[in-house]
């Protein structure tokens, strides 16, 4: 727990508003998009969209939790189970999910649910009698699933972890490993089928059409690009993400290639059968995180990369267990620690900063608009447009940082709805907003005026207030 805090203790204490943070009502959208447990859990339990000191507060707890979990089922046992902790938390993957306040605390859920239920399997393993646990087992995989779809990939590394440990430590046979390997599948199977059969009846009883498959279509690059060309971007994506190439914070992952290669050549003197099952194994565990970029064929935002930690945290603990010197492996995982902290302060830092530079901004455009439309600031109905976006940079914003540092005047290349529910969150007004179909028809007459902040940026349209924040119209 502690350990976990000093990690992402950074976004507890200095809270402020991602993107996507500034809508406060996603109940309809996360259904529709099959997360109906993390709907479910807000709806009855949780603070819908959240609570800005206690979801991140609760979210980093439970990620404590899973990492105390996975450490005492992974790392071993004595200072091996410390290890393995350091490890777990030396690749921040998680600051790209917990930066969305909105669902960091189910996203923390789920990650225990899925931890919870390899545990489950693993000691169903030492005692087979006992099968009532692969029931136990699939229903916290469900519970995962439903939080966040992506968890199935994450189980999927955490299993390959058990069966590569069982296989280095507890000298498993071929007939152990495909037996355990077995019921994982067996489970995996259950708990997605109870799933897709949930969500279509959780669906139909909120009256929520299912837009997970149209998501799914909008983000798979299969049948729309040349496969070659498809290869070609997930061959230099994995390839990137061995070499340096991944998001900032996570590129510690690129020095699991060192004790990857050991465990392989290591084997060797325990026989060929087992080379080729740790070569097998590893090999799998190390593509594992990239299951989703080799499905859709797209590039895999960082937030998604869940099984990052436990791969590199899994296979350099166990080549660990080959080096005899405590004082070395506690050197290198405290200062991978120690990086991956000030990697996740700089993250959040860069958020806080544009956020201020955003608030700055958004007071000026409230300012104009009180002075040239004072009725709309009023509760006036008529509709306002946010047109383009503003350069708005953060000082801090790091390189390849995905969200992080971005503002809303920018985002999607300038839009509309987020940048008028930025207003509404802030309590500054609460816009009437048309939609951009509306503003289509007469953009010609948008492009004659002027752009902020230059005089004259704001101008009554066709009976549409029109703000116009840049050269070209946004997403949305």
């Amino acid at each position: 727990m502690a350990l976990s805090f000093f990690v992402y203790g950074s976004a507890v204490f200095n809270y402020t508003p991602s993107i996507d943070g500034e809508f406060l009502d996603n109940f309809r959208q996360t259904i529709a998009l099959g997360r109906w447990g993390h709907a479910l859990l807000h709806l009855w339990i949780l603070p819908e969209p959240y609570s800005p000191f206690f979801s991140l507060l609760l979210s980093v707890m439970i990620i404590g939790a899973s990492t105390f979990l996975l450490s005492i089922m992974l790392g071993g046992n004595h200072l091996n189970v410390i290890f393995y902790a350091c490890l777990l938390l030396s690749v921040p993957q998680l600051a790209y999910q917990i930066q969305f306040a909105n669902q960091a605390d189910t996203v923390a859920i789920g990650m225990l649910s899925s931890v919870s239920a390899i545990y489950i399997l693993d000691k169903w393993n030492e005692k087979t009698s006992k099968n009532y646990l692969l029931l136990v087992s699939a229903f916290l995989l469900l519970i995962s699933l439903s939080i966040y779809q992506t968890y199935i990939t994450y189980a999927f590394s955490i299993a390959l972890s058990c069966l590569l440990r069982n296989l280095i430590l507890s000298k498993h046979n071929s007939k152990q490993i495909l037996k355990l390997g077995s019921a994982y599948a067996l489970v995996f199977i259950v708990a997605m089928v109870l799933y897709f059969a949930l969500q279509k009846f959780i669906g139909s009883y909120f009256d929520i059409p299912d837009r997970s498959s149209e998501y799914a279509k909008h983000v798979t690059h299969w049948g729309k690009r040349s496969d070659e060309a498809i290869i070609k971007t997930i061959y230099d994506f994995i390839g990137n993400s061995f070499f340096g190439g991944l998001s900032y914070g996570l590129n510690s992952f690129c020095l699991i290639m060192i004790p990857a290669a050991w465990l392989i050549v290591s084997s060797l003197k325990e026989g060929f059968k087992n080379f080729l099952w740790s070569a097998l194994l590893v090999l799998a565990l190390l593509i594992s995180p990239f299951i989703l970029l080799i499905y859709f064929g797209s590039v895999q935002y960082p937030r998604t990369m869940f099984a990052l930690p436990i791969v590199f945290a899994t296979i350099t603990s166990l080549a660990f267990h080959s080096i005899k010197s405590n004082l070395f492996k506690c050197v290198i995982s405290a200062i991978l620690l120690t990086l991956s902290a000030s990697s996740v302060s700089t993250l959040f830092y860069s958020d806080a900063v544009i956020r201020q530079h955003d608030y700055i901004l958004m007071s000026k455009i409230y300012n104009d608009i009180s002075e040239n439309y004072p009725s709309i600031i009023n509760k006036n109905k008529k509709k306002v447009f946010f047109y383009g976006s503003v350069e708005n940079k953060s000082p801090w914003v790091q390189k390849n940082s995905d969200t992080f540092g971005a503002s809303f005047f920018s985002w999607d290349g300038g839009n509309n709805l987020r940048i008028r529910a930025l207003f509404d969150y802030y309590g500054l007004a609460r816009f009437n907003t048309a939609q951009k179909s509306e503003v289509i028809s007469f953009e010609d007459e948008i492009k004659k005026m002027n752009v902020f902040p230059s005089h004259g940026y704001i101008k009554e349209i066709n009976g549409i207030i029109i703000i116009r924040l840049g050269d070209k119209i946004g997403l949305r």
